[in-house]
Formats: structure tokens, C-alpha cells, sequence
């Protein structure tokens, strides 16, 4: 007889305009459980006193609002073009995220409530969180067709969106770090092909891979 299947745990990341989202909302759709790390990440800067208090102490008071809420877009105006800024809130942040992270996949890996978890994370890789997942996927388009799709979503300009794109680590590295990809250059349809056969492919190996993620 075999043993009971068991969870994976898969990262999803990608760079701005990737289109990780879409391929996460796909494999929600085939029954995969998925956590969103930048939902977390805010939800813990509002909640946790500890990170709020850590952030003010870097950035100041004047970066919450009156409710106590951390004000995004000051901060995001803060350490758009300041890496040594970003590089003090992402170490204020991403431990916070990692541990929730760890938690909430050894919490499913326990009572095998889903075959598959999967975290949409844009900085796995940044993070040092590869030894989260047992696998990870980068989904990949070119640069052009990432510019035009973050154009699309209004708010923003060109030189902006190419700010953004150059300030994360590139797509080659993470191509070369990856266990899978997924090129999202052509139609929706062509990504949901795509995505329900990694997704099977993944379900076979719920029945083949140790119970652990990656040392």
C-alpha cells in the first residue's frame, strides 16, 4: 500500500509584472492552498508593536498614520530610490514574514489539509527563504511585456516601473535558482495550460518527496 501523500510546499515568485498573481489565483483554482506574503507582511507591520516599533525607530513617527497604520505610500516614497532604506525595512520585516510563513506551512504539512501549499512571495530569493519550500517556481515574461502590464494597472510611469524592475534582483538570477519556470508570454489560456500541468506534476510528486522542505 502506498502511504498518504504528502504536502508540498511551493514558492511562487517572480519579478514586478511576472504575473505570479495570476498564476497563484490558477492554482487556487485546481484546489492548491495559497498564502500571500505581502498581505502578511502588512498585516503584521499593522498588528505586531514590536515591528511597528522597530520602523519608527528607523524611519519615524510621521511614517504612521493618526489610526496607527503604517502609511505605505510615505514609506514607499522613502525607499523607492534608497537600497540602504529598503534594505533596513526589508530586516525589520522578513523575519516576521519567514517565521508566519514556516508556521502556516508546518501547521499544513501537519494535518495534510491541502496536497499543496504555495506562497506568492516576490522575494523569496532576497529573503534567504528558499529553505521555506520544497519547491520553488519563477514565472518569467520579458521586460516589455512586464512594463506594459504595470503601465496597464494606471498610477505610474514608465521611468518608474523600470526603477522597480531594476531595483530587484534580476530575472536571470532567479531563472537560474529555480526549480521550475513558467513563461508567461503568451494568452491566459496558454498560462492555464501551463499551470494545471506543473499543478498535476506537483501532485504526483506529493506521493514521491520526503516530508521537508530544502537544507
Amino acid at each position: 500500500m502506498k502511504g498518504q501523500p504528502h504536502t508540498l510546499a511551493i514558492g511562487v515568485t517572480g519579478g514586478i509584472g511576472s504575473g505570479k498573481t495570476e498564476v497563484c489565483r490558477i492554482f487556487r483554482s485546481l484546489g492548491a492552498k495559497v498564502l500571500y506574503a505581502d498581505a502578511i507582511a502588512k498585516e503584521l507591520i499593522d498588528s505586531t508593536s514590536m515591528i511597528k516599533t522597530k520602523i519608527q525607530e528607523v524611519f519615524g513617527q510621521e511614517i504612521f498614520k493618526p489610526d496607527g497604520k503604517l502609511d505605505r505610500h510615505k514609506m514607499a516614497m522613502v525607499v523607492f530610490n534608497n537600497k540602504a532604506m529598503k534594505e533596513q525595512l526589508n530586516g525589520i520585516v522578513h523575519p516576521h514574514v519567514v517565521r508566519f510563513l514556516r508556521q502556516k506551512i508546518n501547521q499544513s504539512k501537519q494535518s495534510r489539509s491541502h496536497a499543496i501549499v504555495v506562497v506568492e512571495a516576490a522575494l523569496i530569493y532576497e529573503a534567504h527563504a528558499e529553505t521555506l519550500f520544497d519547491y520553488i517556481v519563477v514565472v518569467d515574461a520579458s521586460e516589455e511585456q512586464r512594463i506594459d502590464r504595470i503601465l496597464k494597472r494606471g498610477r505610474t510611469s514608465r521611468a518608474d516601473v523600470i526603477g522597480r524592475i531594476k531595483a530587484q534582483m534580476s530575472a536571470e538570477e532567479k531563472l537560474k535558482k529555480a526549480d521550475f519556470i513558467i513563461n508567461n508570454s503568451g494568452t491566459l489560456r496558454s498560462l492555464k495550460v501551463t499551470c494545471k500541468f506543473l499543478y498535476q506534476l506537483l501532485l504526483r510528486l506529493t506521493n514521491t518527496r520526503v516530508n521537508s522542505q530544502r537544507h
